[in-house]
C-alpha cells in the first residue's frame, strides 16, 4: 500500500515505484504472486501516457478515484459490486464538475 492518497508519504512510495519499474525492464509486479491495483494502475498511466494521450487526462481522474477507494487490495479480489461501486464514484464526481 502506498499510504494516503496525496500524502508526503505516499507520493515517495509511488516515485520510488515510478524509478523501480521503469529502470528495470525485468521487474515484475507478479514476483508477489499478486498484482495490487495501484501497481497495476501505475503501469496503465505509463501506457496511457505514451499512447493515448488525448485521453489521459481523464484516465488520470479515473485511475485516482480507483485508487482512492481499492488501493492495497489485489487486483483479482475486485468482483461486480466492486466495480458498480466504483461506477457510482465516477458519476458522482462526473456530477461535482
Amino acid at each position: 500500500m502506498l499510504g494516503k492518497s496525496g500524502s508526503p508519504e505516499a507520493q515517495e512510495k509511488f516515485r520510488r515505484l515510478q524509478i523501480q519499474v521503469l529502470s528495470d525492464p525485468t521487474y515484475s509486479f507478479l514476483e508477489s504472486k499478486q498484482v495490487m491495483v495501484e501497481h497495476l494502475c501505475l503501469v496503465y498511466l505509463e501506457y496511457a501516457e505514451e499512447n493515448d494521450p488525448s485521453h489521459f487526462s481523464s484516465i488520470k481522474t479515473a485511475i485516482k478515484i480507483l485508487t482512492q477507494h481499492f488501493s492495497g487490495q489485489a487486483v483479482d479480489s475486485l468482483d461486480s459490486r466492486s466495480f458498480l461501486f466504483l461506477q457510482d464514484k465516477f458519476v458522482e464526481h462526473a456530477e461535482k464538475e
